[in-house]
């Protein structure tokens, strides 16, 4: 088995349109990243409109119905989302806090919302990281919703892919369908 190119151009708006389709996407460029989250690196991303995607990713991640997905949000959008106040806004750039989820927005990024209506949000701006912000960007454009599950790029109980073997192992063996990998977007080859 190995790995074939799909795109080497307009990398933002096919990872989108992926998305768009519930494919599962991997993001992996920059440098490792550290800290408590990891914050647009090392990322599988998902569309949130359905909760359903939660067990498949799971499955396909080893991991348990306890591991809640996270939304990322378009900073210019995450009041209207999400309950925002003074005290919280800037934490939300990393992902450490939950808030409450807007009653009009939980059936429409349900993948992301606990049981308590609530969600734990990144806020990302085009000067943080500019692929990951322009892939929710064209998602946006796409179905109207301003976030998209952001979750580790990692197995359960193993870390998080640092190296590009890692990344390339992971889509081998469909832990995700395409890997976005510095300027092209990757699949197995069946």
């Amino acid at each position: 088995n190995s790995l074939k190119i799909i795109a080497e151009s307009d990398i933002a708006e096919k990872t989108a349109d992926l998305l768009a389709d519930n494919k599962i996407c991997a993001l992996f460029s920059k440098a490792m990243e550290y800290g408590p989250r990891a914050l647009g690196a090392r990322r599988i991303l998902i569309n949130p409109s359905d909760r359903g995607i939660n067990d498949i990713v799971n499955n396909r991640l080893n991991r348990t119905e306890f591991m809640p997905f996270a939304p990322y949000v378009l900073e210019e959008m995450v009041e209207e989302t999400f309950e925002v106040t003074r005290s919280n806004k800037s934490a939300m750039q990393f992902m450490t806090i939950t808030t409450n989820v807007r009653s009009e927005w939980k059936d429409k990024i349900q993948a992301t919302v606990h049981v308590d209506g609530t969600a734990r949000p990144q806020t990302i701006n085009r000067d943080q990281n500019a692929l990951y912000y322009d892939i929710l960007k064209y998602f946006y454009k796409k179905t109207g919703i301003p976030c998209l599950v952001n979750t580790s790029f990692n197995t359960h109980e193993e870390p998080i892919i640092h190296t590009v073997q890692e990344a390339f192992d992971a889509i081998l063996n469909d832990r995700v369908d395409y890997l976005i990998f510095e300027n092209m977007i990757l699949e197995k080859k069946l």
